[in-house]
């Protein structure tokens, strides 16, 4: 009851001190004005009399007249004006009127609506210093940003604001405040990544220079993340460049997995880019992480699997892998048991086996454009090292490949090495063959020659230092091969 009262006499305070000015505003008296009017005739009656007793010339009567005559027209003027201020007077004391009446009104409903005089005082420092989970998104909002501004140095309050403000859609503070990451943290995939994203969202969705720099910064730092990929396929559409486009999201389909939240949006930025190049709509891609049906497993042989052992498990598979490479030697034709196949040598630590099985099917689909593409794909996410069928410079033949499968691990590595000899020896004759470089550092990194892979790099892009395009290829390969790129 206290509160109501105090805010009540305040309330009357405000309204008094907006009002008595306008109440009591004085007026000028009517009768004064008249009194004067009438003084000003008789003095014109007098100067004609005057002027008739011959006390006054005809000029000098003239200048009193003009002189009286003006004193009456500047008092029809002030009367005029006080008339005028009389009607504004008016109006603002009915407006006044209305204030009294209308602000407690609007004053009272409005805190009935929103106030609550039972809650106690709550100091800047007591919200600040308050159990979060009692707070709302606003002020744990401004409790972050006052710890912020207090220590402008702090990485990790501008990591907690920065993503605030992007779901808040405050995108221009979460650009600001992932500027200011990286500025003290440093420039990595998540914060590049971020930083585009958040431009991307100030632009409404279109994916500006600045910010595709940003998801390019963010793949080369980590070629794995997916959110910079996934924006920059977004941007090759945005650009118009169709095939680009395609061709991004369906590797990054292929890489999977279907349970990850990006997958399905992905599938339908394929479908509607599709649809705008007028390409007929394709079959759904298997990801990696799902296995063709090709003498797989059924739900029993699935279902078992999880109650066995870890040695009777690895044994079920290693003969399931036999079963499904004696069917490949049947049916080489079948590119799905060979993803397979690779798949399940690479999952199982078999490296040299994956290495082996995606050697055969590269000679095998080396004419079928889609088949050496899912191998390229399958062989870039397993982490074996392809090789383009279209680099033959010294390369091995189909015999040779055969022979490789079946030596052992010392006898495979003897062979490559002298490959690898006998395309360096030829690249010094002809210096001028791109996929022969391309090759020797590809070839020097699986053997594990990191020095050599570099030097040979080094002289490659001193070859091609000219050629923008075999520029880029040899960058490419350097971060494929984790080379150490040299500035040029």
């Amino acid at each position: 009851m206290t509160f109501w009262i105090l805010a009540t006499v305040l309330t009357l305070i405000a309204l008094l001190s907006i009002g008595y000015p306008l109440f009591l505003r004085k007026r000028p008296s009517v009768d004064a004005d008249s009194y004067d009017k009438s003084v000003y005739r008789e003095q014109l009656e007098e100067v004609d009399r005057d002027l008739e007793r011959g006390q006054i010339s005809a000029s000098e009567a003239e200048l009193a007249k003009a002189e009286i005559a003006r004193r009456l027209i500047a008092l029809d003027e002030l009367v005029e004006e006080t008339q005028n201020s009389d009607k504004f007077s008016t109006a603002a004391q009915v407006t006044a009127i209305c204030t009294f009446i209308l602000l407690p009104i609007a004053s009272v409903a409005t805190y009935v609506a929103l106030g609550d005089p039972q809650r106690a005082d709550m100091p800047l420092q007591a919200r600040m210093s308050a159990d979060p989970k009692t707070q709302s998104v606003e002020e744990l909002v401004a409790r972050a940003e006052a710890r912020a501004n207090n220590n402008p140095n702090d990485v990790r309050g501008w990591k907690v604001l920065a993503p605030v403000y992007l779901r808040l859609g405050r995108a221009d503070d979460a650009i600001i405040a992932f500027r200011k990451v990286i500025s003290l943290e440093g420039s990595n995939s998540e914060n590049e990544a971020s930083l585009g994203e958040a431009i991307t969202i100030a632009a409404q969705g279109v994916i500006t220079a600045e910010a595709k720099q940003h998801f390019i910064n963010a793949t080369i730092a980590n070629p794995k993340n997916i959110k910079p990929r996934f924006f920059l396929a977004v941007a090759l559409g945005q650009e118009n460049k169709f095939d680009e486009a395609i061709k991004a999201w369906e590797t990054m389909l292929a890489q999977g997995p279907t349970t990850a939240a990006w997958y399905k949006p992905a599938e339908g930025e394929l479908a509607r880019i599709r649809k705008q190049a007028g390409q007929p709509s394709a079959p759904a891609i298997a990801s990696n992480s799902q296995s063709p049906k090709l003498g797989g497993p059924s739900k029993g042989d699935i279902a078992n699997a999880a109650n066995m052992s870890a040695e009777d498990r690895t044994a079920m598979i290693e003969g399931m892998v036999a079963n499904l490479a004696s069917k490949l030697e049947e049916d080489p034709s079948n590119i799905n048991g060979w993803l397979r196949i690779i798949r399940s040598y690479s999952v199982l630590g078999r490296k040299d086996d994956a290495i082996a099985a995606y050697s055969k099917a590269v000679i095998q689909f080396e004419n079928n454009p889609g088949a050496s593409k899912q191998l390229n794909d399958l062989a870039v996410a397993m982490n074996i090292q392809p090789v383009k069928p279209a680099q033959k410079l010294g390369g091995p033949s189909k015999g040779d490949i055969a022979n490789a499968a079946n030596m052992s691990a010392e006898d495979r590595t003897a062979m490559i090495e002298g490959m690898v000899a006998n395309l360096a020896s030829k690249l010094e004759e002809d210096p001028s063959n791109i996929n022969g470089w391309l090759r020797i550092i590809r070839s020097y990194s699986v053997l594990g020659r990191k020095g050599d892979a570099i030097a040979a790099y080094s002289k490659a892009v001193k070859q091609f230092e000219n050629n923008p395009g075999a520029s880029k290829q040899l960058n490419d390969l350097a971060v494929a091969m984790n080379i150490e790129a040299i500035k040029q």
